[in-house]
C-alpha cells in the first residue's frame, strides 16, 4: 500500500507456487486507485481494504478486477490506540459511515467481507509495534489491541457482534445464528507487593549483554529486539552549570547524574536540556533507554533503530566511552527480592503473591506511573499514564488455582503497594 514493489510481489508469489501452495492467492492493498495499481500481480486476485463508504470503494476496485469476485479483504471494524491519545470506538448503530450501515452494504451486495479485526487482542510483553511517517512523528500502540471488535480483547460479544448476527440473519436466514454468552470473569482481592528489587542492584542477573563502546550501541547493534538498555559513562570535572542534551531517544528514556533523577523524555516529547551542576571530582551519568515499538507501517518500517539514535551531549561537546547493559528483560528468576517496608521510587520490581480458588479472565488496574506487569512469569505487557488504557486484560490460562505470583517493574512511582483487579476492562475516556 506505500510502495511500488512489483518484482518483490512477483517473487512472492513464486515461492508460495514453487513450495506447493495451491489455494488461491490474493493481494490485499488500499482501496485507493494507484495503491491497487501497485498491488497487482499478474494472476493473483486483487482485494481491497477500507472501513466506509463501501459502494465507493468497490466502484473503485471493480476497475481494476472487471468481472471478477469483489471482495474487502480488511473491512476495518474500528481502530487500535496510541499511547497519549483517546480510545477509538466506532459506533454500532446505524448512521452515516458507522460500521453497521457498511456492513449491510456489502452483504447487500453480495460482495466478499473479511472483517479486521473480529476478535479483539492483545500486544502482549513487548510485542507493540507503532506507526509514524517520519522519527519525530511517532505513535507507539498501547497493550490493549481491542480494536472495538465484534468480540472484545476478553472474546465477550459485544453490540457489533449482535448487529453482525441481524444482518447476516436477515440476508441468509441461517438458523444455527444464535446468541452468545460472554466468558466469566473474576475479580480477585487486592494483592499487596510485599518485596522488591531495584534495577540498578540487579543488572548482572539480568544483562544478557554487558560491555564499553566509544558510542552508546543500538538494540540492533546488540542484537536485541526488545526490553531496555542502561549506558552510563564518567563526565570530567567543570565549574558552574552546564546542560546535558539528548539527540535521538528511541524512544523513552530516564536519567541520573551520580545516582540523582533528573527526569525522563519521551521520543515525541517537547525535546528536554537537563541542566547540572559542576563538581571538582568525576561525576557519572546515567541513562536507562526503552524500546515502546517500531514503526511497522509505511516507509520507516524496517528503518526504526531503538536506543540512543544519535549522541548524548555535555553543552555541545558529544561524550564518549559508554558502558553498557542490555536488559530484554524475558527471563525475571534470577532477581534478588528483599522484604518491603517502604518501596523505593523505580525503576523497581515489585513482588507479591496470591491465591485462586478458581481461574477465569480477570483485569489488572494501572498499578503506576509506568511499567510492565507480569503473572506467573508471563508479561501481560505496558502500563503508562499517558494513556487511555487503564487495565491490563489477564487471560485465565495465565491464572493457576493455588499461589500465584505478580511482579510489577514501576519505571517511576507506584500509585500504591497493593494491585487491584476489575471484572471489566478499562480502555479509557473516548475520543
Amino acid at each position: 500500500s506505500y510502495g511500488e514493489d512489483v518484482e518483490y510481489m512477483e517473487a512472492m508469489k513464486q515461492m508460495m507456487l514453487d513450495n506447493g501452495v495451491e489455494v488461491p492467492l490474493i493481494t490485499s492493498d488500499g482501496p485507493w486507485s494507484d495503491q491497487l495499481a501497485c498491488g497487482k500481480v499478474e494472476g493473483v486476485h486483487q482485494t481491497a481494504n477500507f472501513g466506509s463508504k463501501a459502494h465507493e470503494q468497490f466502484g473503485i476496485l471493480k476497475k481494476h478486477v472487471g468481472e471478477k469476485p469483489l471482495m474487502c479483504m480488511e473491512f476495518w471494524v474500528g481502530w487500535f490506540d496510541h499511547w497519549g491519545e483517546k480510545h477509538q470506538l466506532r459506533p454500532a448503530e446505524d448512521g452515516g459511515d458507522a460500521f453497521a450501515a457498511e456492513f449491510e452494504k456489502i452483504i447487500a451486495r453480495k460482495a466478499h467481507v473479511n472483517l479486521y479485526m473480529f476478535h479483539g487482542g492483545t500486544n502482549f510483553g513487548f510485542t507493540a509495534g507503532a506507526n509514524g511517517s517520519n522519527y519525530t512523528d511517532y505513535a507507539p500502540v498501547v497493550t490493549s489491541y481491542d480494536y472495538d471488535c465484534p468480540l472484545s480483547e476478553a472474546g465477550d460479544p459485544t453490540e457489533k457482534y449482535l448487529v453482525c448476527q441481524r444482518v447476516l440473519k436477515k440476508y441468509t436466514g441461517n438458523p444455527r445464528i444464535r446468541p452468545v454468552a460472554p466468558s466469566r470473569k473474576i475479580k480477585p482481592e487486592p494483592v499487596k507487593l510485599d518485596s522488591f528489587a531495584t534495577l540498578y542492584s540487579n543488572f548482572s542477573r539480568l544483562a544478557t549483554k554487558r560491555g564499553s563502546s566509544p558510542h552508546p550501541p543500538t538494540f540492533e547493534e546488540l542484537g536485541e529486539n526488545f526490553g531496555f538498555i542502561h549506558y552510563a559513562t564518567r563526565i570530567a570535572p567543570f565549574e558552574g552549570k552546564a546542560t546535558i542534551n539528548l539527540i535521538g531517544v528511541h524512544d523513552f528514556v530516564q536519567i541520573w547524574l551520580d545516582g540523582n533523577y533528573l527526569g525522563s523524555q519521551f521520543r515525541t516529547d517537547e525535546k528536554k536540556c537537563f541542566e547540572v551542576s559542576g563538581k571538582p571530582e568525576e561525576m557519572t551519568l546515567e541513562l536507562l533507554v526503552e524500546n515502546t515499538g517500531r514503526i511497522n507501517y509505511g516507509p520507516f518500517a524496517g528503518k526504526d533503530r531503538k536506543g540512543i539514535t544519535g549522541a548524548v551531549c555535555l553543552n555541545f561537546q558529544t561524550l564518549f566511552n559508554w558502558e553498557y547493559d542490555l536488559l530484554p528483560m524475558n527471563d525475571l528468576s534470577a532477581l534478588s527480592f528483599a522484604p518491603a517496608a517502604d518501596i523505593p521510587a523505580g525503576p523497581v520490581f515489585c513482588r507479591g503473591t496470591f491465591e485462586l480458588s478458581e481461574v477465569a479472565d480477570t483485569f489488572i488496574k494501572r498499578p503506576g506511573s509506568k511499567g510492565l506487569v507480569w503473572v506467573n512469569g508471563f508479561n501481560l505487557g505496558r502500563y503508562w499514564q499517558r494513556g487511555p488504557t487503564e487495565t491490563l486484560y489477564v487471560p485465565a490460562p495465565v491464572l493457576r488455582q493455588g499461589a500465584n505470583e505478580i511482579i510489577v517493574l514501576e519505571q517511576e512511582k507506584l500509585l500504591s503497594d497493593r494491585i487491584r483487579f476489575s471484572d471489566i476492562p478499562d480502555l479509557g475516556p473516548l475520543a
